[in-house]
């Protein structure tokens, strides 16, 4: 009951700062937007082919164009980097507010919070993608997550669920690439290497904090998709099974865009203000950093770029 509260605290705590932030809310909801109408439309084609020639071929063609956007998108064709720098941005914002620093009102935190993002010394999506993998490293090399969860021990829970729950890595990861991009020197790589290393010695808390978010996460998901389920399930009647099928996708979806726009820049900002109460007055033990260098090549690229990032900056002066 207790632990039910001090969640409750937090996502409030989250909330009011999200509100304090609603430029940057509405912004991020702006450039989902588009991502959110082309999923709808994918799902309604895939309805259609289905009705058409059957399920196999349609699940055939969804399949086979589904591959050729995720190829496209890791060959960098489709960058996804604007949703990223997006959700950096306002999480930036969210760190100074929760700090208590003076930030700007209105339509001016839009430009304050890319202006901020953009003098970095890292693009934001290439820091959250190093961030995300070295947590998945501390997940499955350094700590052992049955040590957070007993139920996902070695000798109690199946491997592939140990895995499943050692690549958990939201909400926590923004709140670190937030708590990066917030400091002013513009030395983002350096920050989430501390950052890191922090929630290395604070793992435990930090790994049960992170989980008990994610789920009100997809809670959240699940509700916002059951609520969007009803109506277009009542509307499509007694239609064809592709149309039924077609509407619970697009509910699923509507939930899951609803969580990204609503409910994760509240759960950023409610683990945001958890790190911080972890992290205060704790210290790295010396070990840690030579481990994590060792366990993860993602921490290795991020470890390299902050020692290289004053060298650089000497030499923009001369």
């Amino acid at each position: 009951m207790r632990d039910l509260s001090r969640l409750i605290a937090r996502l409030w705590e989250g909330f009011l700062l999200v509100w304090g932030s609603r430029a940057c809310w509405g912004y991020r909801a702006l450039v989902h937007a588009p991502v959110f109408l082309l999923g709808v439309a994918a799902i309604a084609a895939a309805g259609f082919l289905a009705h058409l020639t059957g399920f196999v071929p349609a699940v055939l063609v969804v399949a086979l164009c589904a591959g050729a956007l995720t190829v496209l998108t890791l060959n960098g064709v489709i960058r996804v980097s604007l949703l990223a720098s997006v959700d950096v941005e306002h999480g930036l914002l969210l760190v100074e507010l929760s700090r208590k620093r003076e930030t700007p009102d209105g339509r001016d935190q839009v430009a304050w919070a890319r202006q901020r993002a953009a003098s970095a010394d890292a693009p934001p999506v290439w820091v959250v993608q190093r961030i995300r993998r070295t947590m998945g490293a501390v997940h499955g090399n350094l700590r052992d997550v049955g040590d957070g969860f007993p139920a996902f021990a070695r000798d109690r829970a199946p491997s592939w669920a140990r895995r499943l729950l050692a690549r958990c890595t939201s909400p926590m990861a923004g709140a670190l690439a937030a708590r990066a991009f917030a400091d002013a020197s513009g030395r983002a790589s350096s920050q989430a290497r501390e950052g890191l290393l922090l929630y290395a010695a604070v793992w435990d808390e930090a790994f049960r904090w992170n989980m008990a978010l994610w789920s009100v996460g997809h809670i959240f998901t699940l509700a916002a998709a059951a609520l969007a389920a009803l109506p277009l399930v009542l509307a499509a009647g007694a239609s064809d099974w592709t149309v039924l099928a077609s509407a619970v996708a697009v509910a699923l979806w509507t939930g899951f865009a609803v969580q990204r726009v609503v409910a994760a820049p509240i759960l950023e900002a409610a683990a945001i203000v958890a790190f911080e109460e972890m992290v205060q007055g704790s210290s790295v033990a010396p070990e840690t950093e030579p481990q994590l260098r060792e366990a993860s090549a993602a921490f290795r690229e991020l470890d390299d770029r902050a020692r290289e990032a004053p060298e650089m900056e000497r030499e923009r002066s001369f």
